[in-house]
This record gives structure tokens, C-alpha cells and sequence, in this order.
């Protein structure tokens, strides 16, 4: 009896304790070492499967990369794939139950018992078994539950619904990506194609502060009017440094758009600026695409499908539970007159107070439907409000740049008049750098209303909630996926985007000719004034695609000739005529300049710039009616085709 009650002891002791132990947890804290190995992890998984940087980045190549290695992107497709295993899951659990069981029982002696009369009270001295001392037993259930499978199959179109608010998460995340990358590179071409001209001029102000301080001192410049140029030319070089800091932000923030690992090196295409979309005027029609097509509203119908199977659900919870079983069963005991059978039931049940939560339940759905209702009218006027503030924004920022564009001629010109008196020894250094800072400044501040309209272009596409490229890319290379976007984006302007022209008035390429008198007609002159007006020209959005060509009789380019004429009373003649591709003129200015002293190399390049920039506007106007032509003779085509 002590030995039994020993060994009964021992077996009630022994899982008291292992379980005391097992539910005995302390706080651990990371160690150091737990730390530094989750941090190179993750710096690893940062910036692992991305390809390697070999030239300069595009704008849609720009894209291209945001899209394959942004995180918050890679998050939201994680999520996406996460939604997505979570509906199988869910469908899963909408079909029947088939358990299989197996069981192994065994003991030191036979479970026997007697039995008393309950007549008479007698106890029967046997003791009699039904079970053998081992034996082995499995079943095989099949079980199907009405109730359960309504909730589950309810359960399984809210998963569906979810997964399809996680996909048009992704997409708004994608039209962010691309809105932001639409900022953040131009404002970076910008910065790095005016920071050398920053580093040289800071060079040559610094100089010029010394020239100043010099000439103040030597008593050669009263020393009110040389601190009044000193102020003058500290706040310009105080408001490029202000601006050369805001766009050089801009470079570092593309970085991490493109998850760019931190110190490398990388440039952007310094392309020609491309000509921005007219202000749209279909505003009604943009309104209802944007209503249709923002992922936040889309969301909203997906929710309010949600909130209607939940109310199904809740009813369906009301209703009685009919569950159907079947099984196949097996035994091992050899006291049973049948070692397997097969066993069939039916079982109904019912919460006989469920009908009192009716009104609960009916109100509840009321609630959350007019709530999602609520909610979603309200995204709608937001939505709205964005589409039109994002129009407007756009509009004023257009002439924004308009007016630095003009401000930035205007100061370039002032340069290119500067610089010829400077060299013609009329004017001094120092003012020639106080201008040239100006101009600049001007320039840098063109530039940023340039990033800015793009901006706001974006915000446009944004607010309509355009795609940003076809579905199913992740398979595609960088220069593959920058293609489709480049072609899907270009065709997304076109087909939303009503403008009041044509079509989007791009700057054509075009053949240049300078003309130099017989005395000026050398080759080395002719190549610098050359330089100089195709410099001019490119850096007021005017591409030149020729020089000094021999013209061809199948001209596919608007032809400019700038030639100077001088004569005996020292005047000089700077002509501009613009020829179309039919041979036609389409447009000439004059410009007059008096010539003082010998008519030296550096004060003809410097009025050769300032005629070209004089005449910008004639030019961008020549090239605008050259567009209209090509595009009526285009329409004229394709009706005789037709």
C-alpha cells in the first residue's frame, strides 16, 4: 500500500513541477550582440537585389526605380500578399470537416466492475470486464455545419473585399511615389545643373569683395558706394546659397524616394526641359474620373461591402444549427461483437433568446452603413476640393514660371550687355559680377518655378487618381519598366487631359546658321559666336540639333539665321530670321547695337547674345506657328488619305 501510495505520489509531483518550471518566464532583455546582428540583417535585406547605378538617371527610369525598390512600397505588397493568404485561408474554412483520429490505450490490469441489484441491494461477488488491457482505436468523421458554413462563407467575402483594399492601398502609395519623384527630380536637375555655376561665381565674388575692400582702401571708390556694392553682392550670394541648399535637398531626398544606398554617387540626366501640359479645362469631367477612380474611394465601395456582409453575418448568427456527421470507427477490444462500424447524425440547435438581439443587430447595420455613407461623402467633397484646388495651383504656378522665365531674360540679358561693356573695358569687373549674381539668382529661381509647376502637375495626376503603370511589372528590368512608364503616362495625358490646343506644344529641335561679315569671317570667330548663341538658345528651353550645316533639299527642321551686318558709322546689325521646312519664312527681327571703339571678339559675342536674347519670344511664337502648321498639314493628310 506505501509502495502504491509512493508511486501515486511521485506521478502527481512529477507534472506539477515540470509545469511550475515550464511557466516560470522571466524578462530577457536583447542582448548586444542580438542588436549588431539585427542591424547588419537588416542593412543587408535595405538594399539587396537592386541594380547597380552605371550612368545617369532619367526621370522614368527614375520612376521605374521608386516603383521596384521603394520600401513603403515593397510594404504595401507585402501587405497586399499578406491580404491575399489570409483570403485562402478563409476560404478555406468554408469547407466540411473530415477528422481523422487514431488512439492507443493501455493499463496494468483489467478495468472490471461488479454490480448491485437496485431491487433488492444485493451486490454480485463477481467482478466482470468489457476491455482487453491494450487496445487500439481510430475513426475517420466527416462533419458539415449549416451555421458554420453561412459564417464563414460571409467571412470569406469580407477577406476577398479586404485583400481589394489592400491592392488599392498599394496603388495610392504608387501615385504618391510617382508625385514625389516628379518633385524631388526636377528640383535635383535643377540644383545640379546650376551648382557649378554657383561654385565658379562664388569664386569670382570673393575675389571681387577683395577688389572692392582693396579699392575702398586705396581710397578709389568712396567708401559709401563700396559698402553699398559690398551689401548688395553679400545678399545675392546669401540668396543663391539659400537657394542652392533648398535644391540640393532635392537630390538627397530623390536618394531615398529610390532607396539608394547612402553615399553613393549619383547624377540625373540634365535633359532639355520638357514642355508642361496646358492648364486642362474639362474641370466636370475631371471631377467625375477623379470620383470614379481615387483608390480612397474605391476603398470606401469595397468597405461598404464589408459592413453589408457583416450585417449578413450577424443575421445569419440568429438562425438554427443543423450540423451533419459521419464517421467510420474502429476498434481493437476484443470484447466487441463488432470491431468497426459506421455512425450517422443529425443535430439541430437554437439559442431560443437569439430573436431578442434583432433590434441590436438591425441597428448596429444602420449605424455602420450610414456611417460608411457619411465617411465616404465626405472623401467625396474632399476629393473634390483637391481636384480643383490641385487645377488651380496648377494654373498659378504656370505663371509663376512664366514670370521667372521672363525676369530670368531680362537679368540674362543684363549679363550679356554687362559682359560686352566689361570686356570692351566700359565698365568695371565688380559690376559685372553684381550682375551675373543677378542673373544667376534669377536663374536658380526659374528653375525652382519650373520644379514647382511640375509639382503641381503631379498633384493633378495625383488627385485624379491615375495610374502610374500597367499592373504585373515586378518582373520587368529598370530600363524595361521606365519604357512602359514613360509610354503609359504619356498615354494617360492624352486620353484625360482636355487643353484648349491641339495637342501639348513641344519645343521642336532646330538647324541653326550664323553669317559673319567678310572682316569678322573667320573660323575661329565663327565657332564662338556659334557657342554662344546655341548656349543661349538651350538655356532658354530651345534645342539646336544642327550648325553651319550644308542645308539639305528634304529640310525636316525650322531653320534660324543670325547674321551681322556693320557699316562705316559704327553700327552693328544683328538680323534673326526663322525658315520653316517648306522654305518659307516665318519670322525676322532686327537687332541695333552702336559700336564703340574696335569691334573686338568679346563684345560681338556679347551682343550676339543679347540679340538672341532679346528675341527669345519671337522665337518660342516662330516655333509655336511652326507646330500649328505641321499639325494642319498633318490633318490635311490624314483627310486625303481618308
Amino acid at each position: 500500500m506505501s509502495r502504491l501510495h509512493m508511486l501515486t505520489k511521485t506521478l502527481i509531483l512529477v507534472p506539477l513541477t515540470l509545469m511550475v518550471v515550464a511557466c516560470s518566464v522571466s524578462p530577457k532583455q536583447m542582448t548586444d550582440n542580438d542588436i549588431k546582428e539585427r542591424v547588419s540583417h537588416d542593412q543587408m535585406k535595405l538594399y539587396v537585389e537592386q541594380e547597380l547605378i552605371f550612368k545617369p538617371i532619367s526621370f522614368n527610369e527614375a520612376v521605374a526605380r521608386a516603383l521596384k525598390y521603394n520600401l513603403d512600397y515593397r510594404l504595401k505588397m507585402m501587405e497586399s500578399a499578406l491580404s491575399a493568404g489570409i483570403l485562402d485561408m478563409a476560404t478555406y474554412d468554408t469547407l466540411p470537416r473530415l477528422m481523422a483520429s487514431a488512439g492507443y490505450s493501455s493499463r496494468s490490469n483489467y478495468s472490471a466492475t461488479n454490480s448491485m441489484n437496485i431491487e433488492n441491494g444485493i451486490i454480485s461477488p463477481a467482478f466482470s470486464t468489457s476491455d482487453d488491457k491494450s487496445h487500439t482505436t481510430g475513426s475517420l468523421q466527416f462533419t458539415w455545419n449549416a451555421l458554420d458554413f453561412g459564417m464563414s462563407y460571409y467571412r470569406a467575402h469580407q477577406r476577398a473585399d479586404e485583400f481589394l483594399v489592400s491592392e488599392e492601398r498599394r496603388k495610392r502609395v504608387a501615385q504618391n511615389i510617382l508625385m514625389d519623384v516628379r518633385s524631388a527630380y526636377w528640383r535635383a536637375v535643377g540644383a545640379q545643373r546650376l551648382l557649378r555655376k554657383a561654385n565658379d561665381l562664388n569664386t569670382r565674388v570673393h575675389r571681387a569683395l577683395l577688389l572692392s575692400r582693396e579699392a575702398e582702401t586705396l581710397g578709389l571708390m568712396p567708401p559709401r558706394e563700396a559698402l553699398t556694392y559690398q551689401r548688395l553682392l553679400l545678399d545675392s550670394v546669401a540668396l543663391i546659397a539659400a537657394r542652392r541648399q533648398e535644391l540640393s535637398f532635392a537630390k538627397r531626398e530623390l536618394a531615398a524616394l529610390l532607396n539608394i544606398t547612402p553615399g553613393t554617387d549619383f547624377s540625373v540626366v540634365e535633359q532639355q526641359e520638357t514642355s508642361l501640359m496646358p492648364v486642362p479645362y474639362n474641370v466636370s469631367e475631371l471631377e467625375e474620373f477623379a470620383i470614379s477612380n481615387r483608390p480612397e474611394l474605391k476603398e470606401e465601395d469595397y468597405r461598404r461591402r464589408i459592413t453589408a456582409f457583416e450585417a449578413k453575418r450577424n443575421f445569419a448568427s440568429l438562425l438554427p444549427g443543423i450540423s451533419f456527421n459521419t464517421g467510420i470507427n474502429y476498434d481493437s477490444n476484443s470484447f466487441n461483437y463488432n470491431e468497426s462500424w459506421v455512425d450517422t447524425g443529425v443535430q439541430l440547435s437554437y439559442n431560443l433568446l437569439s430573436p431578442l438581439s434583432i433590434p441590436a443587430i438591425r441597428g448596429a447595420g444602420k449605424a455602420r452603413a450610414m456611417n460608411d455613407e457619411a465617411r465616404r461623402l465626405s472623401l467625396t467633397m474632399a476629393v473634390i476640393t483637391q481636384v480643383r484646388l490641385s487645377i488651380e495651383q496648377y494654373r498659378l504656378s504656370l505663371n509663376k514660371l512664366e514670370i521667372a522665365r521672363q525676369s530670368n531674360l531680362v537679368d540674362q540679358r543684363l549679363g550679356a550687355y554687362a559682359q560686352a561693356a566689361a570686356n570692351n573695358q566700359s565698365d568695371t569687373e565688380l559690376e559685372l559680377i553684381r550682375v551675373q549674381t543677378r542673373a544667376l539668382n534669377s536663374e536658380f529661381e526659374r528653375y525652382a518655378a519650373y520644379a514647382e509647376a511640375q509639382a503641381a502637375f503631379g498633384r493633378v495626376y495625383n488627385s485624379l487618381g491615375l495610374e502610374v503603370v500597367p499592373e504585373g511589372f515586378e518582373s520587368l528590368s529598370i530600363s524595361e519598366l521606365a519604357s512602359q512608364v514613360e509610354s503609359h503616362t504619356r498615354a494617360v495625358q492624352e486620353d484625360v487631359f482636355a487643353v484648349k490646343t491641339m495637342t501639348a506644344l513641344q519645343s521642336r529641335p532646330i538647324e541653326l546658321r550664323v553669317q559673319l561679315p567678310q572682316a569678322q569671317q573667320s573660323l575661329s570667330n565663327l565657332h564662338a559666336v556659334q557657342a554662344r548663341v546655341i548656349e543661349a538658345l538651350m538655356r532658354n528651353g530651345i534645342s539646336v540639333s544642327k550648325a553651319n550645316q550644308p542645308l539639305q533639299l528634304d529640310q525636316e527642321r525650322p531653320l534660324l539665321v543670325v547674321s551681322l551686318e556693320t557699316d562705316n558709322a559704327s553700327n552693328a546689325k544683328w538680323s534673326l530670321e526663322m525658315i520653316d521646312t517648306m522654305g518659307k519664312q516665318i519670322g525676322y527681327q532686327q537687332y541695333l547695337q552702336q559700336i564703340t571703339g574696335t569691334y573686338s571678339i568679346a563684345q560681338m559675342l556679347g551682343e550676339s547674345e543679347a540679340a538672341v536674347l532679346a528675341n527669345i519670344p519671337s522665337i518660342q511664337q516662330w516655333l509655336e506657328a511652326q507646330s500649328w502648321s505641321l499639325n494642319a498639314s498633318h490633318i490635311t493628310q490624314a483627310g486625303s488619305n481618308l
